[in-house]
């Protein structure tokens, strides 16, 4: 049986950077809600947002 994840992303975080014991860090994370297949709300939280989605490329808020 296969699950719909529905998410609906409020807000995109500004990205951090930084540097810790010589090494640079980079992170950016975004606001979201998970939905149930119905459209009602489950769960909320932070989702940190892969290396390729950060910046530019990172997500639009919507529902995915």
């Amino acid at each position: 049986m296969a699950f719909t994840s529905i998410i609906q992303i409020l807000k995109i975080n500004e990205k951090r950077t930084g540097n810790k014991n010589g090494r640079d860090w980079a992170m950016q994370d975004a606001e979201c809600m998970l939905l149930t297949d119905d459209g009602q709300l489950d769960q909320v939280g932070v989702l940190q947002l892969p290396k390729e989605m950060m910046g530019d490329n990172a997500p639009k808020p919507g529902i995915y």
